[in-house]
């Protein structure tokens, strides 16, 4: 399971290892992935499972901790 922090009112900071982090931003139509970390873990079922609105995947850059999630979206 991924800790996360509630950052305001529908944005969380999501924990994967090490400093590793990811932010959902959610919408009332429309939620917002930034990041999905290293993969180590499956972030989709925890997105899913928190949200019931359709998302976007967005990637900050291109470094490992931060794209390394994005095949299991």
């Amino acid at each position: 399971m991924y800790e996360y922090t509630k950052i305001r009112d529908n944005i969380w900071q999501i924990a994967e290892d090490n400093g590793v982090y990811c932010t959902l931003i959610k919408g009332r139509e429309l939620a917002v992935l930034i990041d999905t970390g290293f993969g180590k873990r499956d972030l989709r079922a925890f997105v899913e499972e928190n949200i019931s609105t359709p998302y976007i995947v967005i990637n900050s850059h291109g470094h490992p901790d931060h794209i390394g999630g994005n095949y299991r979206f």
